[in-house]
């Protein structure tokens, strides 16, 4: 997926399931089977997101029950 203008982030997470995300100051741990809560977004079908350098992006793959059964991590740097 793209962080939009700062980096490609390449992330070991399946395509065909359903992705969230969360961006913020520190990574989030996520524990197998967590069902997130209103605080995940949706990652955008063009997988596009806005965040500043230094924050860090955690995405998580759910599956077919609405639990998390992946997760990546990565911080954002400016031109990467």
């Amino acid at each position: 997926f793209e962080v939009t203008g700062v980096q490609t982030c390449a992330l070991p997470i399946s395509e065909s399931s359903k992705l969230m995300y969360k961006v913020g100051g520190q990574s989030v741990t996520v524990p197998n089977g967590m069902e997130p809560d209103k605080s995940w977004a949706d990652l955008p079908s063009n997988k596009t997101v806005e965040a500043a350098t230094g924050t860090i992006i955690t995405v998580i793959e759910l599956g077919s029950d609405g639990k998390a059964i992946k997760v990546g991590t990565a911080t954002v740097t400016a031109g990467a």
